[in-house]
């Protein structure tokens, strides 16, 4: 494939992105992402011959991935583990206040939306929870948290952002993600001054 056909295809996976976390997957249609990327409907078909089913899960991980190494750099420029867990609650409350309450995390709601089925979509929501909550493991590990509590923090924490995103978008109003924020940061400091 030559770097025309690699940027149209990178333009759909970019597109449907886009619409999967303000739309959803149902109303996210084929012909909106032709239009969108000013792209022939056969060139779609050739670089996703799975379909809408194929691109939404190229999509969702590739903007899961993309949120997750963002999520890394947070941690990694941070002080603290606290510190690092808060400036990623900053950055989803940005993204939220930047885009009027329609984004906040690019996977929840097909994530949502999709919770019942059992097609490919489903199964890369999954994937990238699960690698969110491994990744953040993996640093409280090193942080000096024992492995199984490192694991249920994760879990805690992203379940505590992925609810407030919720809510704030919800509401329109961040204050819940605010909230969320001071509880994972409790989690954090009463879980390292055990260690101390």
């Amino acid at each position: 494939m030559g770097t025309k056909g690699e940027q149209t295809k990178t333009k759909m996976i970019q597109a449907m992105a886009d619409s999967l976390e303000t739309l959803g997957y149902s109303a996210t249609g084929m012909n909106e992402i032709v239009k969108v990327t000013d792209s022939p409907k056969g060139s779609l078909y050739f670089h996703f011959p799975g379909g809408k089913e194929e691109l939404a899960s190229q999509a969702l991980a590739y903007t899961g991935e993309e949120m997750g190494k963002e999520f890394a750099e947070l941690l990694k420029s941070a002080k603290s583990p606290s510190q690092g867990i808060l400036k990623i609650f900053q950055v989803l409350e940005e993204r939220i206040l930047q885009s009027n309450f329609t984004k906040g995390c690019p996977i929840a709601t097909t994530a949502l939306e999709t919770a019942v089925e059992n097609n490919q979509v489903n199964k890369t929501c999954s994937a990238i929870f699960t690698s969110w909550v491994d990744k953040l493991s993996v640093y409280l590990q090193a942080n000096k948290i024992q492995a199984k509590r490192a694991k249920e923090l994760s879990f805690s924490i992203i379940s505590l952002w992925e609810g407030a995103v919720l809510l704030s978008k919800t509401n329109k109003n961040t204050e819940p993600l605010k909230s969320a924020s001071k509880t994972a940061e409790f989690l954090i400091h009463s879980e390292l001054s055990k260690n101390k």
